[in-house]
């Protein structure tokens, strides 16, 4: 059987896309990825915002899989900015476009990127991804949330000084860390198999054996905001959020890590 050669569109030179087996990516004549360069279980995503001021992307918050074609899901999730500020020369190391090429700083109110509701529809087996950065932290900052204020369903992640907590609105759960400090930070939370992991810094700091439900698929998720109150934002950038539709391995968390640390 000879190997794909596109896949919606997108050439290809290998057999599956999994990160690994894919030898080479190129839109429009370009390339724009090789096997060295793939996004961890690139196959798994269903939206990547990696916010980078090169070609794909960019400073308009596109979801670049929708552009490159053949992760799970190529639906242009593309985020809505409200009012963030784009930093071109910031971030982390960017998989293609390199190190402090681009991010997105999140201050003051109604200040946030919305994402589309469709997203998420109630998923139980995903992981989300992202990386931050801050001098310092006020009380209970967004990094990622859904959900209406009273609200019975949806999901929180906050930080403030010291602590860090995901929280599964109406079925009581919260993964939490204490001992947060200043800077920047690698975030992921995973879920599948009866169990959801926090990992801070490729670490894991945190479980419950159940799976969290991802959103109410009512509301959409808002990075750097949080969507119950829109005067409670984000004081810093973040950067290379990651949504997948499968439970990321502690050592492809790792992996995320190693890859775009700045």
């Amino acid at each position: 059987m000879m190997p794909p050669t596109s896949i919606d569109g997108t050439d290809i030179t290998g057999a599956t896309i999994d990160g690994t087996d894919v030898q080479e990516i190129t839109v429009d004549g370009d390339v724009v990825f090789t096997a060295e360069t793939l996004p961890v279980a690139y196959s798994n995503l269903v939206a990547w915002y990696p916010f980078d001021s090169a070609e794909y992307g960019g400073s308009n918050a596109d979801d670049v899989t929708a552009i490159l074609g053949g992760s799970g899901d190529d639906t242009a999730y593309d985020g809505n900015n409200t009012g963030a500020s784009y930093d071109s020369t910031g971030g982390v190391t960017d998989i293609r476009a390199g190190a402090n090429s681009g991010a997105y700083d999140f201050a003051g109110t109604s200040t946030g990127i919305e994402l589309p509701v469709t997203l998420t529809t109630g998923q139980t087996t995903w992981s989300i991804t992202l990386w931050w950065d801050t001098p310092s932290y006020d009380s209970r900052e967004p990094l990622i949330s859904a959900g209406r204020s009273g609200d019975t369903t949806g999901n929180h992640c906050n930080v403030d000084s010291g602590d860090f907590d995901f929280v599964n609105v109406g079925f009581g759960e919260r993964l939490e860390f204490n001992g947060m400090s200043a800077g920047s930070h690698h975030m992921a939370v995973v879920s599948g198999n009866g169990s959801t992991e926090l990992y801070i810094d490729k670490i894991q700091r945190d479980t419950e054996p159940v799976n969290f439900t991802l959103d109410d698929g009512i509301d959409p998720f808002y990075i750097g905001q949080q969507s119950s109150t829109t005067n409670r934002t984000f004081s810093g950038n973040i950067d290379d959020v990651r949504f997948y539709n499968k439970k990321l391995s502690a050592t492809e968390v790792t992996n995320i890590y190693d890859n775009t640390q700045p």
